[in-house]
């Protein structure tokens, strides 16, 4: 045993020989690399200004690129979260937007698909509400009642919407995003059940959501579409539609599930829906942004990693010279 004790403090002692030698190396260089760099202040600021420029490019390009695509949305499986829409040989031309659904279509399709767990309708909208002092008018979006579920976001303050809440003849109930809560009410935490008038009707604000919530688009204020009535008023309203898959549902499954729901659609509504033969289906990101600003995007990303490579090469070349 004691022959084996003096070889570990042997190697310990050695080892600790060996880093202390290392460190002592790294601040000879550290020390002779700042010498050098001293007697040509010209030579080291063009090299060091050449990496900068270069590097910032990227990082900034980088963190653009971060928050719009790479870095997934602040909700619970945004994976599974998808932009629907009518597809089929009807498909439009570089300019023209895709065929959106009606509020029937809608209903239809809602009634038929089994691929969405949950799957809610909305439209963008000026939102204009006034508590009797200021008015303020909002980037709002109309939802149906469901659009917690599908999102999966409770509100921060009060609650969300309910099917009462969309029945024909109820008083206006408004979500608000946090972002309004403390820039235009000061953060009063009394402001839920708060009588205001909603687009020139007296309703109420019944909640507020959490700080990073501003979907569908971006939105600082929410209102229920109202169910449909019997005289069809708003049926034929364009809705944007946002669905979440079930658990263990491919993109595959959920499209040819789409394409015996979209028959039923096209069997009921004829006129507006001939030459819809499938469902089109996007991530909920990318959808956000569009197709062409995905594409920009990384264009520009690409176009910065090679100012970064131009400026290392200017560098070497710089050392070349010298």
């Amino acid at each position: 045993p004691a022959p084996t004790r003096s070889c570990f403090f042997a190697r310990n002692e050695h080892r600790n020989l060996s880093m202390t030698r290392l460190l002592e190396h790294f601040r000879q260089d550290l020390l002779f690399g700042l010498r050098m760099m001293g007697k040509q202040p010209m030579f080291n600021a063009a090299a060091v200004l050449a990496l900068v420029i270069g590097i910032g490019f990227v990082i900034g390009q980088f963190t653009v690129l971060n928050g719009f695509l790479l870095r997934p949305l602040p909700l619970d499986e945004p994976d599974r979260l998808l932009v629907i829409g009518p597809g089929g040989s009807y498909e439009p031309t570089i300019g023209h937007k895709p065929k959106a659904f009606s509020r029937e279509a809608f209903e239809t399709y809602r009634e038929n698909q089994q691929a969405f767990e949950n799957v809610v309708g909305f439209y963008l909208g000026t939102i204009n509400v006034s508590d009797g002092k200021i008015p303020r008018r909002y980037d709002g979006s109309f939802v149906t009642h469901n659009v917690d579920e599908t999102y999966r976001v409770d509100p921060l303050l009060g609650r969300g919407f309910e099917a009462a809440d969309a029945e024909p003849g109820t008083e206006p109930r408004l979500l608000i995003s946090h972002r309004a809560w403390t820039e235009d009410f000061s953060g009063d935490r009394g402001i839920v059940g708060k009588a205001v008038l909603i687009n020139s009707r007296p309703g109420r604000i019944i909640g507020v959501m959490p700080p990073d919530f501003h979907l569908p688009v971006h939105e600082d204020a929410w209102m229920v579409l109202p169910e449909l009535t019997e005289a069809g008023e708003g049926s034929m309203q364009s809705i944007e539609v946002v669905g979440r898959l079930r658990d263990g549902v491919t993109l595959d499954e959920a499209q040819l599930d789409g394409m015996t729901a979209m028959q039923e659609v096209t069997r009921l509504h004829p006129d507006s829906y001939e030459e819809v033969t499938e469902l089109r289906l996007d991530s909920i990101q990318r959808s956000t942004i569009g197709p062409l600003t995905v594409k920009v995007l990384w264009v520009t990303m690409v176009s910065v990693l090679f100012i970064l490579l131009i400026a290392c090469a200017n560098v070497a070349n710089l050392l070349l010279a010298r």
